[in-house]
């Protein structure tokens, strides 16, 4: 069935979860009542009184250990003056209703709530803990606190609580390792198939025109080789003498003084050239002129 935009799949646990019993059969509530001027589906949806007075709303439904459900709830307010804050639980409850576990504990807090005049509601999704072992009921509790004297209606409509897991039973022991099958036989391998037909051959382009190839150079005329002279016959090479004994050097002796040089007499007539007598002091040497011009290059001679 279908809630407030949302498709349990699964058995609403909660009785008269949208009020439309006109009512709060299957509720137990404090400061809560049914009303027809806003609903979040149908016709009717229950509120929480304004004002200081704390309000509250409490069903209890069977659960099993190990199950998990979903709470959902659709609330709103009416005006514009921000919704005290509302406070949604699940608690799971033993055979002597003592509670054994608390399977969700939310706020919905201050300001949070649309104004219902516009038909706009905050739907709640909520998921609770798993059911303990002990626990044999759960408690679904939706409630506001104690406010100041400004704090608006508050309106709650389709509230569900959905199993949303089994239950897990033991795992049992696990069994022994059957024997392994026989392997079967391998079946006869099909006939290959039939090769298709090779497709044609395209058309191949005709090959375009081999260029001319250029003429050969002629090749030059070899020269004559000339002949090769006649080599002579190489002559005996002479015995060679024995080389005789290098002679002692005499002592050097000492250099005479040399003495003072006359005066040149007149030349006279030129004799006979008369034994040369040693060579005189040899005079500084003059400063030597400049050179001349050099003369033009004479031609050149034809080459032979």
């Amino acid at each position: 069935m279908m809630k407030g935009g949302y498709r349990l799949a699964i058995q609403n646990l909660i009785n008269n979860g949208s009020f439309e019993s006109g009512d709060l059969t299957g509720w137990s509530g404090v400061n809560a009542s049914i009303v027809s001027a806003f609903a979040h589906t149908g016709a009717f949806s229950a509120q929480f009184a304004g004002g200081i007075t704390s309000a509250s709303l409490s069903q209890t439904v069977p659960v099993s250990p190990q199950q998990s459900f979903q709470l959902f709830i659709s609330l709103g307010k009416i005006g514009t003056i921000a919704n005290p804050e509302i406070n949604l639980r699940v608690l799971y409850l033993d055979a002597s209703n003592a509670v054994v576990g608390t399977g969700l504990n939310i706020n919905v807090t201050i300001g949070n709530m649309p104004n219902t005049i516009f038909d706009t509601w905050t739907e709640v999704y909520q998921t609770t803990t798993a059911a303990p072992a002990a626990a044999v009921q759960a408690q679904i509790l939706i409630s506001k606190t104690a406010g100041s004297s400004n704090t608006p209606v508050v309106l709650i409509d389709d509230v569900a609580f959905v199993e949303v897991t089994g239950i897990t039973g033991a795992t049992g022991p696990t069994g022994a390792t059957g024997a392994t099958g026989s392997t079967g036989a391998t079946g006869a391998t099909g006939p290959t198939g039939a090769t298709g037909d090779t497709g044609p051959t395209g058309v191949t382009g005709a090959t375009g025109p081999t260029g001319a190839t250029g003429d050969t150079g002629p090749t030059g005329v070899t020269g004559d080789t000339g002949p090769t002279g006649a080599t002579g016959a190489t002559g005996p090479t002479g015995v060679t003498g024995a080389t005789g004994p290098t002679g002692a050097t005499g002592a050097t002796g000492p250099t005479g003084v040399t003495g003072a040089t006359g005066p040149t007499g007149a030349t006279g007539d030129t004799g006979p050239t008369g034994v040369t007598g040693a060579t005189g002091p040899t005079g500084a040497t003059g400063a030597t002129g400049p050179t001349g011009v050099t003369g033009a290059t004479g031609p050149t001679g034809a080459t032979g």
